[in-house]
């Protein structure tokens, strides 16, 4: 979901009061979290449904008004009048344009789920752990697991056959959060996800976030499609995506609230700030080490995904903390508001109750207790993806180099 091409100056000032209480006030405020959720995902899925609908009955019309106009301009020419023949069978094209056009907005497929997909004999020590976790939180099962490249872990939920059929249910892990989360710290993970499942996506809930996801996505090639839609649509879209994002960051807050209930507020806290701090990391230390290799090397000698456990071993350090303990202020950020779908790091720790947490002094990863064996596969294909994409740029910036050594 993208909600950039929506925005409006005042998008930030409507979104961010949602996470702008800290402390009691916020703990005070997150206890009213669910019954507000629910009203404004209700009214969120009413108002997918009747758009959704809106331009149903629109494909409906106009398919009937082209299938009227062609037949009018196969009767008129029989009669021999040429000039009504000739605009019933305009109006039959356009009419047939614009049912072609909804057609192919309305029925686009919903994306697969991103990554590698792992079999249960493939990874049973990892399915079994998030077995009992869904069995926890009541949540359901989980259909299907993807490993991804990103930082993140995800619930995606999606018809069998693309908008019908039985949901299913796919966990999106990235390989890099795998690797910087301990085995605990990725049951608190887990528990957040199966908890989106529990308190959000479950029954008639999981079809209610497909029907806002899909008027989402219709939304978004209508922008594309029509750049000249008149400013109320693009104010009622606007007012869409705000609301969207305002129930996106509810369920965050709902979620940690959920997971805390299970394995602790104080993990909750450490793995939020572990996962921010590695995350930083990767893309502020290990990956521009990586490529600064393009300067030296016609093609990289350090794969990213490949040397990932050893860089994060070898570089990634906690901060300097008093007695092990880092403090929530000290991670306030002036750029953590600019997610439009996620809260900022400091209004979940303070939502949590958490003022200071733990350092993190595990000796192993989860990605090697539960993927071990499968590590060296997921890091080659991983890997492939990423020199297919960074190709280009890296020999570009290599010839430059190379030339610049040359002058000298």
């Amino acid at each position: 979901m993208t909600l950039a091409r929506f925005q409006t100056p005042g998008f930030r000032a409507i979104v961010t009061p949602v996470c702008a209480c800290t402390g009691e006030g916020m703990a005070l405020e997150c206890s009213r979290l669910s019954p507000l959720r629910a009203r404004i995902a209700r009214a969120q899925t009413v108002r997918a449904t009747l758009f959704l609908g809106l331009l149903g009955l629109l494909l409906i019309v106009s398919s009937a008004l082209a299938f009227h106009a062609f037949a009018d301009a196969i009767g008129l020419q029989s009669e021999g009048a040429y000039w009504g023949a000739a605009r019933s069978l305009l109006l039959g094209v356009c009419a047939a344009a614009l049912a072609s056009c909804l057609i192919r907005w309305l029925f686009c497929r919903v994306p697969e789920p991103n990554g590698v997909r792992l079999e249960r004999d493939a990874a049973e020590s990892l399915y079994r752990t998030i077995d009992k976790v869904a069995r926890r939180t009541r949540g359901g099962g989980i259909d299907h697991i993807h490993i991804t490249g990103e930082m993140n872990a995800a619930i995606v939920q999606r018809p069998r056959w693309g908008l019908v059929g039985p949901m299913q249910t796919y966990l999106q892990l990235g390989l890099p959060l795998v690797h910087s989360v301990s085995g605990r710290q990725l049951n608190a993970i887990l528990a957040h996800e199966c908890a989106h499942l529990a308190l959000q996506r479950k029954g008639l809930k999981a079809w209610g976030c497909h029907m806002r996801s899909w008027a989402f996505r219709v939304m978004e090639q209508l922008v594309d499609g029509l750049p000249f839609l008149p400013h109320l649509v693009h104010r009622q879209f606007n007012a869409f995506a705000v609301s969207g994002a305002r129930l996106a960051r509810l369920e965050e807050f709902e979620a940690d609230q959920a997971a805390a209930r299970i394995v602790g507020a104080p993990l909750v806290a450490q793995t939020l700030v572990e996962v921010s701090l590695r995350e930083r990391f990767l893309s502020d230390d290990f990956m521009c080490r990586v490529m600064a290799q393009s300067g030296s090397l016609r093609s990289p000698a350090i794969r990213p995904y490949r040397e990932m456990a050893v860089g994060m071993a070898a570089g990634f350090r906690w901060p300097d903390v008093d007695g092990g303990r880092l403090g929530v202020r000290s991670l306030t950020g002036s750029e953590e508001i600019e997610s439009s779908l996620h809260p900022p790091l400091s209004s979940r720790l303070a939502a949590l109750g958490v003022w200071h947490v733990r350092a993190s002094r595990s000796a192993g990863s989860a990605a090697d207790k539960h993927l071990g064996h499968l590590l060296p596969e997921l890091a080659s294909t991983f890997d492939r993806a990423w020199w297919r994409e960074v190709k280009r740029f890296w020999r570009t910036h290599y010839r430059r180099s190379r030339r610049r050594e040359m002058r000298r």
